[in-house]
């Protein structure tokens, strides 16, 4: 049996539910304060909750009820549920919440583990009736139970804040969904994307190796998503993700192949956006879909670009380096002035630098890898490749954070 854990507010459904009952009391922007004060206090989870559900006191039950049925589900959440029950995943939602709140999504869940609001002729009294998640402690203690109830020999959970840091602990695979910057650490993989298929990225049964991924690519140029279009998304999705990280300086770092295509459409997308941008490239390129990305580059002097010269001596601390040098492709170990340049990036890591690498850490392979880029996190193009979720490479691969690429939708 396998298991999943989601938090509920802004992982299933797209906004903070408390803060609307809130609004319906109006006291939105006073219960804000009350958040805002009790982490500048440090005061526990279960005391801002009760504050805050005191400050609701008399509001109607069925205006509740009436607001949680106009807040949307997070886009791709029921797709997702019910994929993962077609996959034999025993769902479960664990959240401070309450019942009133999570009941629209119940017949999504194999369980749902929440709180209960007191209610009196109708109304809100100010008071928990049934408070067993009092504490951001309580829901990683949940999630142990059932995996030990379950006998789950593997298990995942979905999170976004702070709040979920223990079941995020808890399980064997741990998802950022829109992650706050906060928890980064905490996490396996990030998802940036504001769909909750993309969560399904992150499992083992869609994991891929080299083969699998060429074959996907070919699958879709068929049906209509050229070579160039995957490119150009790819380049496109990292470059969003080079953006949250909010560098000084980015050094894109290209080889000759399609990785280091991504890598130079990556640095046009973020020299549109008005990002210090410079990159080098090992040689001209020699697959068309890259050699067209060169040339655009070239031809309209968009950014330096150094042929021939790895140019990152000034990068350090504050700063991003994108790694475009080998994707998956290669086979063995890489040498030569291809192995000179992984070692730039390296050193330019221990200068304080991050490392963002384009689908899999340059010089990982599908055999055991000696020496390659040590990334910090590693944005994967549609899929996971097999080799970097190894946990024996986790020394090379950081975060994962998995984007989509085969979509014409995807680039927007």
């Amino acid at each position: 049996m396998k298991l999943i854990a989601f938090d509920f507010d802004a992982t299933v459904i797209d906004g903070e539910t408390l803060m609307e009952i809130g609004r319906l009391a109006g006291k939105y922007e006073q219960a804000q304060r009350e958040i805002e004060q009790s982490i500048n206090e440090k005061n526990s989870y279960g005391t801002s909750i009760r504050k805050r559900v005191e400050m609701f006191k008399n509001v109607e039950k069925g205006e509740i009820e009436r607001k949680m049925g106009e807040i949307p589900l997070i886009p791709g959440t029921e797709e997702t549920l019910e994929t993962l029950r077609g996959l034999n995943y025993y769902r479960i939602l664990v959240t401070g919440n309450f019942s009133i709140c999570t009941s629209r999504v119940q017949h999504h869940f194999d369980e749902i583990f929440c709180n209960e609001l007191a209610f009196e002729n109708g109304k809100m009294t100010g008071a928990i009736k049934s408070f067993p998640i009092d504490s951001a402690e309580k829901k990683g203690k949940i999630v142990e139970s059932v995996k030990k109830d379950l006998n789950a020999d593997f298990s995942a959970s979905v999170g976004d804040s702070s709040a979920d840091s223990y079941l995020l602990k808890s399980t064997d695979c741990a998802i950022g969904f829109l992650p706050k910057k906060s928890i980064w650490d905490e996490l396996q993989f990030i998802v940036i994307e504001k769909n909750l298929t993309n969560i399904l990225k992150c499992l083992p049964e869609y994991y891929v190796n080299n083969a699998e991924m060429t074959a996907l690519e070919d699958h879709h140029a068929d049906y209509g998503i050229s070579k160039l279009e995957m490119m150009e998304n790819a380049g496109r999705k990292a470059a969003l993700f080079v953006e949250i990280l909010n560098p000084n300086k980015i050094f894109c770092v290209a080889g000759k192949g399609n990785n280091g295509g991504d890598a130079l459409a990556c640095a046009r997308f973020l020299e549109e956006r008005n990002k210090k941008v410079s990159a080098s490239i090992m040689e001209e390129p020699n697959k068309l879909e890259a050699r067209i990305n060169y040339e655009t580059a070239m031809g309209n002097e968009l950014f330096e670009l150094n042929v021939g010269k790895i140019r990152i001596e000034d990068a350090g601390k504050g700063d991003v380096i994108v790694d475009g040098i080998f994707g998956i492709g290669l086979e063995g170990e890489a040498r030569g002035e291809a192995l000179e340049w992984i070692n730039e990036v390296n050193k330019a890591k221990e200068r304080g630098a991050v490392v963002v690498s384009l689908d899999v850490p340059s010089g990982l392979h599908e055999g055991v890898t000696k020496t390659a880029v040590c990334t910090d996190y590693t944005v994967c193009f549609e899929r996971v490749k097999k080799i970097a979720a190894d946990k024996k490479n986790g020394k090379f691969v950081g975060k994962i954070a998995p984007v989509g690429i085969f979509s014409p939708l995807d680039a927007e």
